[in-house]
């Protein structure tokens, strides 16, 4: 299953979107999809415990609010993982 996700942040050679992730079977939840992004960015909590991470603002699938990790995916679903980023300024 392949799934398309899209989000507010990217860091440089590492974690470029729109990306493609595939996961395996041909069942998967929201779960196993922000695993996947937490090895590709161990520095963003995507998860914790049973609930989204702190680090998560907002998860949409096919442009609908999910704030449930058992939600299920299906092959070509896109994903958009918006992060909550504090703002970098100086002075």
């Amino acid at each position: 299953m392949r799934v398309v996700v899209d989000s507010n942040m990217a860091i440089y050679g590492v974690f470029q979107p729109p990306i493609e992730i595939k996961l395996t079977g041909s069942k998967a939840t929201l779960r196993e999809l922000l695993e996947e992004l937490t090895k590709l960015c161990a520095s963003v909590e995507f998860i914790n415990g049973d609930e989204l991470g702190s680090d998560i603002q907002t998860v949409l699938v096919n442009d609908k609010e999910h704030y449930y990790l058992n939600t299920n995916l299906n092959d070509g679903d896109k994903v958009m993982v918006m992060v909550e980023m504090a703002p970098l300024g100086g002075g």
